[in-house]
């Protein structure tokens, strides 16, 4: 658990509350184990380091994030004179660190809550004084962990894009070599669907049947191929149950003439292994 916690008050009494609080001497620890157990609230001792002014606060932040070494969590005061006010001093922190978590703790009034959601955006908390014990300790745990978890899922995050962009550039290299194979072939080859309706083409395909490829995609290949199906009812059976079907003769009409071409069909399957498509050659 990250369990470094900056503190910025410009009173030093209540630093040490803080301190007293959420580090307490080992002297104390000790006895309060003894005492209420190790599970304890008041037994939590966190890293703390405390500081008097926002300006002090920027720098330990931005040290911190150099080093490594962020804080879970910023407790700050919100009058703090002579220098940054606790809502300009927990907005520069969150500009240097997003993840940091900000509490506002105040003896006063003169800020809303919606407001410093407003300036902050989100995870802020308004906490009045004085404060208990066991209030701050909850605070200090649950920001911890949460911290801990928004790192988690950070990670994951991470982790998911890097798998993704990495198949992304792998269907990208398959999709490239499909389409230099594709269009490196001498032959007319067209990607049909099980209804007959061309879905792609190459270059071949697309000077057979007269037409850019743009235009063909979508139309049906009977314009072309004489008959009512390009494929028998047998013949599609054949092509489901895994059987390439080679060198069947069709008249196609290319331009004004009808001439007979050869078709070559292999079918083509979706994820779930049924059949998608025809992919057929055309030799003349």
């Amino acid at each position: 658990m990250n369990r470094r916690i900056l503190i910025v008050d410009d009173d030093e009494g209540v630093l040490e509350t803080y301190r007293n609080i959420l580090a307490p001497p080992e002297r104390m620890t000790s006895r309060l184990k003894g005492i209420v157990g190790e599970e304890a609230p008041g037994v939590q001792r966190f890293d703390l380091v405390t500081v008097s002014q926002g300006e002090h606060a920027y720098y330990h932040v931005q040290n911190a994030l150099h080093e490594g070494k962020p804080f879970a969590a910023a407790f700050v005061d919100m009058r703090m004179p002579p220098g940054w006010d606790g809502l300009l001093t927990a907005t520069k922190l969150r500009e240097l660190d997003e993840r940091i978590y900000i509490v506002i703790v105040t003896a006063y009034t003169d800020r809303s809550v919606d407001e410093i959601q407003e300036a902050l955006k989100r995870d802020a908390l308004l906490v009045h004084k004085p404060f208990s014990r066991e209030e701050m300790c909850q605070i200090a745990r649950y920001l911890s962990l949460s911290w801990d978890r928004d790192t988690e899922l950070a990670g994951y995050k991470r982790r998911l894009e890097a798998a993704i962009s990495d198949r992304s550039q792998e269907l990208d290299r398959s999709r490239h070599d499909a389409e230099n194979i594709l269009n490196g072939i001498s032959d007319a080859l067209l990607v049909i669907s099980t209804d007959g309706r061309i879905q792609k083409v190459n270059p071949a395909a697309s000077q057979l049947l007269g037409l850019p490829a743009p235009e063909l995609v979508g139309q049906s290949l009977s314009r072309w191929v004489e008959g009512a199906r390009i494929f028998s009812a047998y013949e599609m059976q054949a092509l489901s149950g895994g059987k390439m079907l080679a060198r069947l003769t069709r008249q196609m009409t290319i331009g004004e003439r009808t001439t007979p071409v050869q078709l070559t069909g292999v079918a083509i399957r979706n994820g779930e292994g049924m059949l998608d498509g025809v992919a057929c050659l055309v030799a003349r």
